[in-house]
């Protein structure tokens, strides 16, 4: 176990439900307190590259300038040169808007199209900034769920068809990494495209798909962009999450629609993150998805020597969502976090989903994922002793 000899608070100090901030970024904080202990950190779901990948050699040249409202252009054609060469399908600049991140493009889209009162179906479980900025907006999220890509469209239709106007997928799914079949995702298309609903693909893990499975994207259906769109990021796919750029891909009408908010708010993307992104995206991630698939390959192994976890092993992804036998996770991730220095990120983090779960980065580091499933460990076996399991 990982004891510091520095005083430790009781764990029901760390977290508390008069925060404004999240149980995670409590967390966070709390590790901040004490920066004398050594913590085993795996709250984030963002695979680390195994080694440094350094900036461009005329980086400091994009500092001094603004950069493209729409984003520099060697990004763009790497963009598209990117989603062309992953679909098969040709997406031209005029289709793609490079944002601070997916959760911007995300908050443009839904805010261009908001509609008070209207219902938003979310793919659930999914992380809670994505309906809070839906309820920000004006609308009220419903959540359905999908199972091993299938998701029951007859009865989406039959409970909500006369007020859904919009519809979010995450394919694959954070946290469970479940992929949607291609005739699912058509079938939401073509709900979306009936109802006369926005439908937005979130598809941030789309480099992640592990035995023969397929990411598929409404760019694969020849479905109609009008009211489609499709947002990624380097933050996942790419392990930058520091760089803050993501884009969109849409028609141009609607591309040309949300630039204009953009440039409101912000007037660019840094040029900087833009420049690295760009380097990034020539050297690919071929890597970095190794890393994850090691990752998957260990947890799925060493996980069901931990008595009472259950879990399965995701099809895509990044993260590994799993069960614990405890009745108040909450309880539990303050006690491992201040009692043995483990810092985990409950379901908390979610919404659409019950259960003591916990999420478990695939792309973590070897080490710090052997750390951390010993912590696990001893850390059930010491609550139990203090609290009696289910």
């Amino acid at each position: 176990m990982n004891r510091a000899n520095a005083a430790r608070p009781r764990c029901s100090g760390v977290v508390s439900g008069d925060s404004p901030l999240s149980t995670l970024q409590q967390r966070l904080l709390y590790m901040e307190r004490f920066p004398e202990r050594r913590f085993v950190n795996i709250v984030e779901n963002v695979p680390q590259w195994p080694s440094v990948e350094g900036a461009p050699d005329s980086a400091w040249r994009y500092v001094h300038n603004y950069a493209p409202s729409r984003g520099q252009r060697d990004l763009l054609e790497r963009i598209a040169a990117r989603e062309s060469r992953r679909r098969e399908n040709d997406v031209t600049l005029e289709q793609i808007l490079v944002t601070n991140g997916a959760l911007h493009a995300l908050a443009m889209i839904f805010r261009q199209h908001q509609q008070p009162g209207a219902v938003a179906l979310c793919q659930a479980p999914v992380l809670g900034a994505v309906p809070e900025m839906l309820r920000s907006y004006g609308y009220r999220p419903v959540f359905f769920k999908s199972l091993d890509g299938r998701v029951d469209i007859a009865a989406l239709r039959r409970l909500h068809s006369s007020d859904v106007r919009m519809i979010y997928l995450n394919t694959p799914l954070n946290p469970s990494g479940d992929i949607l079949a291609p005739d699912t995702l058509e079938q939401l298309c073509a709900l979306a495209h009936e109802l006369g609903a926005i439908l937005v693909a979130d598809m941030v893990y789309d480099s992640y798909a592990f035995d023969h499975a397929r990411v598929t994207s409404p760019q694969d259906l020849g479905v109609s962009w009008k009211n489609v769109y499709v947002v990624n990021s380097m933050s996942k796919n790419f392990g930058s999450p520091g760089l803050r750029v993501g884009w969109l891909v849409s028609t141009p009408e609607n591309v040309h629609a949300l630039l204009r908010v953009l440039e409101l708010e912000n007037i660019s993307v840094c040029g900087l993150s833009q420049a690295i992104a760009s380097d990034l995206l020539d050297r690919g991630n071929a890597v970095l998805v190794e890393a994850v698939r090691a990752g998957r390959q260990m947890l799925s192994e060493r996980l069901p020597q931990i008595a009472g976890i259950r879990f399965d092993v995701p099809a895509g992804g990044t993260q590994i969502f799993a069960e614990l036998p405890v009745t108040d996770v909450e309880e539990f991730c303050d006690f491992a976090l201040a009692e043995l220095g483990l810092c985990l990120v409950s379901a908390s983090n979610y919404e659409g989903v019950q259960g003591a779960f916990v999420r478990l980065p695939m792309g973590a580091p070897p080490g710090t994922l052997e750390n951390a499933l010993a912590l696990l460990g001893a850390g059930l076996d010491a609550y139990r002793e203090r609290t009696p399991l289910p």
